[in-house]
């Protein structure tokens, strides 16, 4: 989870949130601004317990990404939003030339796996995850007021994102 500042920008009163994080400092700080933290033993008592997972920027760090897949397959519910968000490695997957020093989808010791926006799909499809449709998205935006500009321009983000780029909701395959 890192320092958690997704997590800590949630309403705390309005969503019961979990986090996993291995850095002790990181572990410290989330807990001392009211979040739970999980640890290897714990997690794996959350069968079936988890309605939204977010990977944000962790699957290019993983070294067992399929370690990580079945764990997070194992404590997903089973109306579970998974959402899921890489680095671009298109340009990288395209042409091998194109990879570089320089911070980007492949950074030397620090991203072990690349993605463009379907490989991430056929990756996640093996842990029986699906990638939202458009109705999925548009059912997601239906529950919330997309009446407002903001409202109707994260509504064309989100649906930008799932189809063109590497932030993609899923679900369990039905």
């Amino acid at each position: 989870s890192g320092w958690g500042s997704w997590l800590l920008n949630l309403d705390q009163n309005k969503a019961n949130m979990f986090a996993f994080e291995i850095s002790s400092t990181r572990k410290g700080y989330l807990i001392k601004n009211g979040v739970n933290v999980l640890d290897e033993q714990e997690i794996n008592n959350y069968d079936n317990f988890f309605d939204y997972i977010r990977l944000e920027q962790v699957l290019e760090h993983i070294p067992d990404i399929k370690e990580c897949m079945e764990l997070i397959k194992k404590i997903s519910n089973k109306n579970v939003l998974l959402e899921v968000g890489v680095p671009d490695g298109l340009k990288v997957i395209k042409d091998p030339k194109f990879i570089t020093i320089n911070k980007g989808p492949i950074q030397p010791l620090e991203h072990l796996n690349c993605f463009s926006n379907q490989s991430l799909k056929k990756f996640i499809k093996l842990y029986d995850f699906e990638p939202y449709t458009f109705k999925d998205i548009l059912n997601l935006y239906l529950n919330k007021s997309i009446l407002s500009l903001i409202g109707f321009k994260t509504f064309l983000k989100e649906i930008f994102d799932n189809f063109f780029s590497t932030t993609i909701k899923f679900r369990i395959k039905l």
